[in-house]
């Protein structure tokens, strides 16, 4: 999942440059989906007006997009990551981040078919912040 950027990531990248004038902070594969990190206040320009820059790049590259704001706060950034997934409260103690949520649907939304989800999290918040997530 996430990555060295080879040729193919690197080329997506350029694309997304190109078509929304933001430049993208990293690019992986989230299984079949392609998703863009971009920095703290880009993420309206990247998605443009209705969503129309992105959905443009959707139609070209035939691919799901994501589009995730990068943020240096890690709670914003947990926020971010499982949006549109709203939690009662995210708090960071040592090198985890907790997550808790009485709500079992919104709990199996954040974790995913087969805690697929969930790995994809821990894989970005390990690679920028040496953290992990946990859900109570």
């Amino acid at each position: 999942m996430v990555k060295k950027l080879d040729i193919r990531l690197i080329n997506y990248i350029n694309l997304f440059n190109s078509i929304t004038g933001v430049t993208a902070k990293d690019c992986f594969f989230e299984d079949e989906k392609l998703v863009f990190l971009v920095k703290e206040g880009d993420m309206g320009k990247a998605l443009g007006k209705a969503g129309i820059k992105v959905k443009k790049l959707k139609n070209m590259i035939k691919k799901e997009i994501k589009v995730i704001e990068y943020s240096e706060d890690i709670v914003k950034f947990v926020r971010n990551l499982i949006y549109p997934n709203e939690v009662q409260k995210i708090y960071k103690e040592d090198s985890i981040v907790f997550i808790e949520e009485p709500n079992n649907v919104i709990k199996g939304r954040i974790y995913g078919r087969d805690r697929k989800n969930l790995y994809y999290i821990n894989e970005i918040l390990k690679k920028y912040f040496s953290l992990e997530l946990k859900i109570k």
